[in-house]
C-alpha cells in the first residue's frame, strides 16, 4: 500500500497526522544534530582537547565560559523537545478521530443505503478507522521514545558540561 493509497484508505484525518509527523521529524533530526556534537564537544573536552565554535550548547559554554549561557541554551532545546511529548500525545487522538469517523461512515452505510452486501459495504469504513488508528499510534511511539531519549540525553549533556566546567573552573 502506497502513500496516496493510505491517504485515500486513511480518510482525511492521514493529512494532519501527515504533518504533525513531518514536524516531529524535523524536530528529531534538528535535535539530535545538536545532541551528537554536544556528546562530541564533550568527549574532546574530556580528553583536554580544544573545540571549535559551534551552534551545540557545550561548545558555547567552554568558548565564551559562561554557565548562564549555557543553561540559556539548554532551556531552549528543552522547550524544542516539549514539542515532540505533544505530538506524541495528540497523534494517537488524531487517530481515534480517524476512526470515530469511519464509524461513523459504517452507521452511515447501513441506516441510509441499506445494501445488499451490507459486509463489503461495511469493510471501507472499517479500513478508514484502523488506518487511522495505525497512524496516529506510529507517530506517538515514534515520537514518544524520541522524546525520552532526548530528554535522557540532554540531562546527561548538562551534567557531563557541569562538571566538565567546575573541574576547568578550578584548575
Amino acid at each position: 500500500m502506497g502513500l496516496i493509497e493510505i491517504i485515500e484508505k486513511g480518510g482525511f484525518v492521514i493529512i494532519p497526522l501527515l504533518l504533525v509527523s513531518i514536524i516531529a521529524l524535523t524536530l528529531i533530526i534538528d535535535l539530535l544534530i545538536i545532541n551528537l556534537k554536544s556528546h562530541i564537544s564533550i568527549i574532546k573536552l574530556s580528553k583536554n582537547k580544544n573545540i571549535k565554535q559551534s551552534f551545540d550548547p557545550v561548545s558555547k559554554l567552554f568558548n565564551h565560559n559562561n554557565f548562564k549561557l549555557f543553561e540559556k541554551e539548554i532551556n531552549r532545546i528543552e522547550r524544542k523537545t516539549i514539542f515532540l511529548s505533544i505530538i506524541a500525545a495528540i497523534s494517537p487522538l488524531i487517530g481515534l478521530l480517524g476512526t470515530v469517523f469511519g464509524m461513523i461512515k459504517i452507521f452511515n452505510i447501513v441506516s441510509i443505503q441499506n445494501p445488499d452486501n451490507p459486509i463489503q459495504a461495511l469493510s471501507g469504513g472499517i479500513s478508514e478507522a484502523l488506518i487511522a488508528t495505525a497512524g496516529g499510534l506510529i507517530v506517538a511511539i515514534i515520537t514518544g521514545f524520541a522524546y525520552y531519549f532526548l530528554i535522557s540525553s540532554l540531562d546527561s549533556i548538562y551534567d557531563k558540561s557541569n562538571y566538565l566546567f567546575n573541574i576547568n573552573k578550578n584548575v
